[in-house]
């Protein structure tokens, strides 16, 4: 099991935090070569914390002009390697590229080089390429907010994503 999805009901709640600090465990204390990908195009808070500069995205490997190693870096000071979000503004084919077979290609080609690959993604609620995400995972972690979350906003998700529970 080397696919981690992060997930929450809302943006906001989070999960970036929990991505980051896990891929930062695996890699430094657990000695796990860790990938962590930031799946989420609308916030791109792991891209702005850790590569701001980075000229590559996942959606260069998506469109085949960048190979999967070529879209990961090393940030200074962290033990993980990073693919950031595209830079562009929220549109459609940033949905489209997360929910595309080459998205999924690319998820799978980095965890055959690394140990561990965690995806941040955007929140589930409001987000429907998040469901995509976690058909990608072998295992998700629902990050929950509990001064904005209710039992209400968890039963919604899990009704959009049938096979969370087993994740």
């Amino acid at each position: 099991q080397r696919v981690i999805a992060v997930i929450s009901v809302n943006d906001g709640d989070g999960k970036s935090t929990i991505a980051s600090a896990l891929a930062q465990y695996a890699a430094a204390i657990t000695h796990q070569k860790t990938a962590l990908i930031d799946c989420d195009t609308h916030q791109r808070t792991l891209s702005s914390r850790f590569a701001p500069d980075s000229p590559h995205s996942f959606a260069q490997v998506i469109d085949g002009s960048l190979t999967p190693a070529g879209a990961l870096i090393d940030p200074p000071n962290c033990a993980f390697s990073i693919c950031t979000a595209p830079k562009e503004e929220n549109t459609l084919g940033n949905i489209e590229m997360l929910m595309s077979q080459a998205m999924t290609k690319f998820v799978k080609a980095i965890g055959r080089e690394y140990d561990l690959v965690i995806l941040d993604t955007a929140g589930l609620l409001k987000n429907v390429e998040t469901r995509a995400l976690i058909g990608m995972a072998d295992i998700v972690i629902m990050v929950v907010d509990a001064r904005t979350t209710t039992v209400e906003d968890v039963a919604a998700i899990k009704d959009l994503a049938p096979d969370l529970e087993n994740k």
